[in-house]
């Protein structure tokens, strides 16, 4: 004895419909456009956070290094004739590092610049320096200068775009004797 099932379907409920469809997608559609401003203001927040640390780093760095070096180094001694020492630098994808120069140099050796640093120092007798400490008159070489500032100035070159323009930091160190 066979016994037959028979399972009776209402055409209602035989799957979604193109209108239900046509809905679903409108909607998951309205979402996406909402999210999408989130993740690229994330991205240029990315990019401008790492530009900002790297930045820093290179700027800290070189006033640290400069900081290191003894008060009449030779890297810290002024020409004779001026007030300052001013040393121009150009960061290039190419080098991968910083190279002296500065960004036309690079351009016209065919590189791509990124960064510019420049280092300037000056010097100063104790009695010019100011509250808040403010140095002014810059003395030319001479031996009784008791304070040398080094001020290190690094800006990028990225001009603004969706991931917003490069930044610029300026370090200043006094260094005395």
């Amino acid at each position: 004895m066979a016994v037959e099932l028979t399972v009776q379907r209402r055409r209602g409920e035989s799957g979604l419909s193109l209108i239900e469809v046509v809905l679903a997608s409108l909607i998951l559609l309205i979402i996406a456009l909402g999210v999408i401003p989130m993740f690229t203001r994330s991205m240029a927040s990315n990019v401008s956070g790492a530009d900002s640390t790297e930045l820093a780093n290179m700027a800290t760095e070189r006033a640290e290094e400069m900081f290191q070096l003894p008060f009449d180094s030779p890297r810290l001694t002024i020409e004779q004739g001026k007030t300052s020492l001013v040393t121009n630098e150009v960061y290039t994808r190419e080098d991968d590092a910083f190279v002296s120069g500065t960004a036309a140099d690079a351009v016209s050796d065919g590189k791509l610049p990124l960064w510019t640093r420049v280092t300037t120092v000056q010097q100063y007798n104790v009695n010019d320096l100011t509250t808040p400490i403010v140095a002014s008159s810059p003395l030319n070489p001479d031996p009784s200068a008791q304070v040398k500032e080094i001020v290190v100035a690094v800006a990028g070159l990225r001009e603004g775009g969706p991931l917003g323009a490069s930044r610029s930091l300026t370090v200043r160190v006094l260094k005395s004797r």
